[in-house]
């Protein structure tokens, strides 16, 4: 009877381990899915910013290049 008793309580302290392991797992888990979901709004918002900037780039150059052709273009009807 006293060995039983002993085994329910080592079932019983298991079970309560168990429990406290899933629950921290459980936790775990949101944790790092909040954390994929941060990245994942980050890298949006990188990927957004680096195609605003690139856009922005081309367009200067585009205008340095028409600015350069236009003086290009008075250097030769002076000549």
């Amino acid at each position: 009877d006293q060995a039983v008793n002993a085994l329910n309580g080592r079932i019983d302290f298991t079970n309560k381990d168990l429990a406290a392991t899933q629950e921290s797992l459980h936790t775990t888990q949101n944790s790092l899915s909040d954390c994929f979901n941060e990245v994942a709004v980050v890298r949006s918002d990188l990927e957004r910013n680096v195609a605003d900037t690139e856009a922005r780039l081309k367009n200067d150059i585009r205008q340095k290049q028409q600015e350069a052709f236009e003086k290009i273009s008075a250097v030769e009807q002076q000549a």
